[in-house]
């Protein structure tokens, strides 16, 4: 064989020319020859076009190639090829992913989140990558569900009655809005505050009178046959009280004879008053001053005993209240509420909502506060609690919380036209579900 030949010329070029085509395939899929390395395994159910030579990724770095993929016992069984300067731990997941939207397939090693089970020592465990049809599927179902609300706001709009009603509201949401702000940037406000300060400063002058009142009469150490008389009738009053005072805790069908009991009981501190008047007048230098003390200090305890208890029957007080509107997507729900005002610190507040149809029981206990009503119990058949905040006399802004298994948020805005007659607009939500609802609601109280 002749070297300097034309056919071995052309022959060793051949050679040269498939050695480098060789080698550039090699390099453009990934494949890697003669490198050190180590073994590892992912087992998955489908692999959906990946490939080997796919390289392999550890929270995005290159670590590896693919080097075979074989099938075991119905399972896929990916075998990667990890270069030595790398580690990989245990608790790590396998899952296919794509380079760009409609790249090539590359295997990404993830750590796994606490409480994540992995695989076994040996293979590490590879989450199955969806398909296009399930995400056809999934696309699906959003597109349904768009229709749905533009069918739904299609039907809001379309009803000529409840466009009206929405606008309505509006209007007369902007009218609270500039009255509130006309309220509180007014200068009666500040006015409303100075007087408030002024009765206090003349509250405490009047505090001083009265001890200095109390110290003169002390001091003088006289008094008439009158403030003994005095005294009997307050040891009287306080033994109507304690009397009336257990009638009160019975709670009972007497109601009747504890009003009737009250207002002998304000009959005679008004004569208990009237004789006090007179000893003042006739007092005199012959009786022992502690004595004076402790007439007035018990008549003093008894009105005010009889005082308290006027203010719990002022304060002890039932409403009831009737709402109609419609809730979406239910439609048209009749509600009732009777709130029962036990005194100054607590109400119970029982319900049912959408009489007739869902029967969503409440029935909760009510803790006031100076602008604000804290409520805890059952709420919509489940348990719940919520609060409710005044900032004015006549709106109040609520939001509630019930349901310990599958959430629910509720915030809700009521305004108050007159004794009788509000508005209220509410809206909730599922966490889990998503599921939401709205409602616009009239209430009468009776």
């Amino acid at each position: 064989m002749v070297i300097n030949s034309p056919e071995t010329k052309v022959g060793l070029f051949t050679l040269a020319a498939l050695f480098i085509l060789g080698g550039v395939f090699f390099w453009l899929n990934g494949l890697e020859l003669f490198q050190p390395g180590y073994e590892l395994e992912a087992v998955f159910d489908r692999i959906e076009d990946l490939r080997p030579g796919a390289p392999v990724k550890l929270q995005g770095v290159d670590v590896g190639r693919i080097s075979r993929i074989y099938f075991e016992n119905y399972k896929v069984i990916v075998e990667m090829r990890i270069r030595p300067q790398f580690e990989i731990p245990r608790n790590v997941v396998a899952i296919i992913a794509t380079a760009g939207v409609v790249g090539d397939k590359y295997l990404e090693l993830i750590l796994l989140e606490p409480g994540e089970t992995p695989g076994d020592e040996t293979r590490i465990k590879g989450k199955n990558p969806h398909t296009m049809d399930q995400f056809y599927e999934t696309a699906s179902e959003v597109i349904n569900s768009i229709k749905q609300i533009a069918k739904s706001v299609e039907a809001l709009t379309a009803d000529r009655e409840m466009h009206r009603h929405l606008k309505s509201s509006l209007a007369r949401f902007d009218r609270i809005s500039k009255n509130l702000e006309s309220i509180t940037g007014s200068p009666e406000m500040l006015q409303i505050i100075q007087k408030a300060a002024l009765a206090m400063e003349q509250l405490n002058r009047a505090t001083i009178i009265a001890n200095r009142f109390l110290e003169q009469i002390e001091a003088n150490g006289e008094t008439a046959a009158d403030i003994k008389e005095t005294l009997a009738n307050a040891e009287k009053i306080s033994a109507n009280l304690d009397q009336f005072t257990a009638l009160m805790v019975k709670n009972g069908p007497e109601l009747e004879l504890l009003i009737k009991d009250a207002r002998q009981t304000l009959q005679t501190i008004n004569q208990a008053v009237i004789k006090i008047n007179e000893a003042l007048e006739g007092l005199s230098g012959t009786e022992d001053p502690s004595q004076v003390k402790q007439s007035i200090k018990a008549a003093v305890e008894a009105a005010g005993k009889i005082s308290k208890y006027v203010e719990a029957f002022e304060e002890f007080k039932i409403e009831n209240k009737v709402g109609a509107g419609r809730r979406d997507p239910t439609g048209l729900i009749v509600n009732y509420q009777m709130d029962i005002n036990l005194n100054r610190e607590r109400k119970l507040l029982l319900g049912v909502e959408d009489i007739g149809a869902a029967n969503l029981a409440s029935l909760q206990v009510g803790l006031k506060y100076p602008s604000a009503l804290g409520r805890f119990g059952l709420y919509r058949n489940e348990v719940g609690l919520g609060l409710d905040y005044l900032p004015t006399p006549n709106l109040t802004l609520g939001v509630d919380l019930w349901d310990t298994e599958s959430t629910n948020i509720g915030l809700s805005s009521s305004y108050q036209f007159n004794e009788d007659w509000a508005v209220k607009f509410s809206a909730s939500q599922n966490f889990d579900t998503t599921d939401r609802t709205w409602a616009v609601e009239c209430w009468r109280k009776f």
